[in-house]
């Protein structure tokens, strides 16, 4: 991927998350660029030192001490060399393990988001059909409350009907046996 390009599409909208681990991503680079670069010049400088040292010390006249002082400043040198090396090597390890892990722990955060977000989702849509559900069942009720009321009134008005009729059986009844 190029540097300062993005993974999201031109016109779509990006969120802080994702600007902010590109902004990261490109912090790292620079800087890993940067600790690099500097380690070279180090290295540059010391072997333009220890070349100009050499050629002075080739330029002398040759003596059999100088020869041991030569060889002891390349032992020096290789060791020194090997030591940077191993520190660097060690170094960009290191970084590197740091960045896979805010990566991953980057990652899961916004999984973890995501689903987050899935369950409040969800519990709306339950919410609402609870809610639908409570309407129904309420409605229902109401209906077969009216519906026992008529019962109810329709049955008092039957026994009302039925009373009124043996009370008029019972005075046309009494109203025979009454001698007149």
């Amino acid at each position: 991927m190029v540097q300062g390009s993005s993974s999201v599409p031109p016109g779509a909208k990006r969120s802080s998350t994702s600007l902010y681990r590109d902004s990261l991503k490109d912090k790292a680079n620079k800087e890993w660029v940067e600790v690099i670069v500097e380690a070279l010049k180090e290295d540059i400088v010391e072997t333009k030192k220890i070349a100009i040292s050499g050629k002075r010390k080739a330029d002398q006249p040759h003596s059999c001490l100088h020869e041991d002082d030569i060889k002891g400043l390349a032992k020096a040198v290789n060791g020194w060399k090997t030591l940077k090396f191993g520190a660097a090597i060690g170094f960009v390890v290191i970084l590197a393990g740091a960045i896979a892990q805010y990566y991953a722990l980057t990652d899961k955060t916004e999984d973890t988001a995501q689903d987050v977000k899935q369950v409040t989702e969800s519990v709306e849509i339950i919410k609402g059909e609870v809610q639908a559900v409570a309407g129904a069942m309420d409605e229902h009720l109401e209906q077969y409350e009216e519906q026992k009321r008529t019962a109810d009134i329709e049955k008092a008005v039957e026994l009302q009907a039925i009373s009124d009729i043996v009370r008029a059986a019972i005075e046309e009844t009494s109203s025979r046996r009454r001698p007149k």
